[in-house]
């Protein structure tokens, strides 16, 4: 063999250890998991939002759900982020109009008493232990009364006629339940009308720190006049409503020699924050204490302990409510039902767990259709935090609802993968032999030349 030929195959090796390694990056992200949802996006929804389903709970493999994606059309990875579940919500908020009265005189000054009067049908405000303002007295504060109210008030907004002057002022808001004593709880707030030109700027709300009491006092700083006032709306607190929960009812099965000891498999580490043993026999009341693990080769952690029962009564069948738990991810759980009273009887019981899924924010850059994959014992962590998506807190997100899931590279990617072969160590070594290889045959060709010389 020439030297050429022997630097044209070098090249070869050279060439051919390149595109080894190359190969083995080029493998598709998708090809990468496991499994795979196809995700319904709204069009032209910059960022969405989406509860994960119990299939990514059953295949997830990766503490933390690491091992998952989101992929555009093209297969490219777009930024995620895991959001925490939110246990509730809060609801519309509502505005109230409430009774008001004027107060005159020295009626409103702060730490003033009031007793308030009904007298033949009329409300009436006057200062405790004084006379009767007269009616003809100037107006110096306002009484709301919010005595029949259950809810807390955040904010109070006044409205005065269309034809009331311009005005700018700084006013206080007191509460009270009784009348008597009184506690400031905006010591400054302004409240305004001008007119500039056919434009119109008005102030009319303010804002108190949310409480609830029976009685609102709105009286002037420094003594400035206020505004005929006609009606006082009372913005309330808006209760939380619970969010629904996702339930799973996993049957137990006994643990042998170990009576009224019963474990239960979720398959899958589900954030149960919620339990309930559902009983098989009516009329059965028992304590019982609460253990979990997230592999079988864990210890058990005790969760809670509580009484359960099924009771039948004249109104109809009565059970145990749920009792809340640590939301840690968890798929074993076992239950130790105390035999003093007869335990649960023969009966085999199943296991009722409520958990509020985590919620998946991602971007929907470069357009779809986009896909959800997961399931990967070697994937690393590639979500983002929440704040580089949303920069600024939003009141809700666009949702995307998931499809079926399906397989995307197989199942067998769920097991932790086989030590890597030393491909790209074996490829240096034969092109290091190629390398002395081509420079021996160099030098013997060249020792020959010299000795055909002589």
């Amino acid at each position: 063999m020439t030297s050429g030929s022997w630097c044209k195959t070098g090249a070869i090796l050279a060439l051919f250890a390149a595109g080894a390694a190359e190969s083995l990056a080029d493998e598709p992200v998708r090809e990468q998991f496991a499994y795979a949802i196809p995700l319904d996006v709204r069009a032209g929804a910059p960022v969405v939002r989406m509860d994960l389903p119990l299939d990514v709970y059953r295949n997830s493999v990766m503490p933390g759900l690491r091992d998952l994606r989101v992929l555009n059309g093209a297969g490219e990875v777009v930024p995620h982020a895991l959001q925490p579940p939110e246990a509730a919500v809060r609801g519309m908020p509502t505005m109230l109009g409430l009774p008001l009265f004027a107060l005159r005189g020295e009626a409103s000054v702060s730490g003033a008493p009031l007793q308030l009067r009904i007298e033949s049908g009329e409300t009436s405000i006057q200062v405790e232990g004084a006379p009767p303002a007269q009616a003809s007295a100037p107006i110096t504060g306002y009484l709301v009364n919010a005595a029949d109210l259950e809810s807390a008030i955040s904010a109070f907004e006044f409205r005065w006629p269309d034809e009331t002057p311009d005005f700018a002022i700084d006013v206080s808001i007191a509460a009270s339940d009784d009348l008597v004593y009184w506690r400031n709880v905006a010591p400054r707030a302004p409240l305004a009308r001008l007119r500039q030109g056919g434009a119109v700027f008005e102030q009319r709300s303010v804002p108190v720190p949310a409480e609830r009491a029976k009685y609102w006092r709105m009286s002037s700083q420094s003594g400035a006049r206020l505004p005929e006032i006609v009606s006082a709306f009372a913005t309330l607190v808006s209760a939380s409503v619970p969010v629904e929960r996702k339930q799973l009812e996993i049957v137990g099965r006994p643990v042998a020699g170990e009576p009224g000891v019963y474990d239960f498999d979720a398959g899958a580490q589900l954030p149960v924050d919620r339990v309930t043993l559902a009983l098989p026999d009516v009329n059965t009341v028992a304590q019982v204490v609460y253990f979990s693990r997230s592999r079988a080769s864990e210890g058990w952690r005790l969760r809670n302990s509580a009484s359960v029962y099924r009771m039948q009564s004249a109104n109809g069948e009565l059970v145990s409510q749920p009792i809340p738990v640590s939301a840690d991810a968890a798929r074993y759980w076992r239950v130790q039902v105390d035999q003093r009273g007869g335990g649960i009887g023969g009966g085999m019981p199943s296991l009722r767990a409520g958990w509020l899924p985590d919620r998946l924010v991602f971007v929907t850059r470069g357009g779809g259709p986009f896909e959800l994959v997961y399931g990967s014992a070697s994937a690393t962590d590639a979500a983002v935090p929440l704040e580089r998506i949303l920069p600024r807190e939003k009141d809700e997100l666009p949702t995307a609802y998931p499809g079926l899931p399906a397989e995307a590279g197989g199942p067998e990617l769920l097991l932790p993968a086989p030590p890597a072969k030393p491909w790209r160590a074996w490829v240096l070594w034969i092109a290091l032999i190629a390398g002395v290889a081509t420079l021996g045959a160099l030098a013997l060709n060249l020792a020959r030349q010299m000795r055909a010389a002589t």
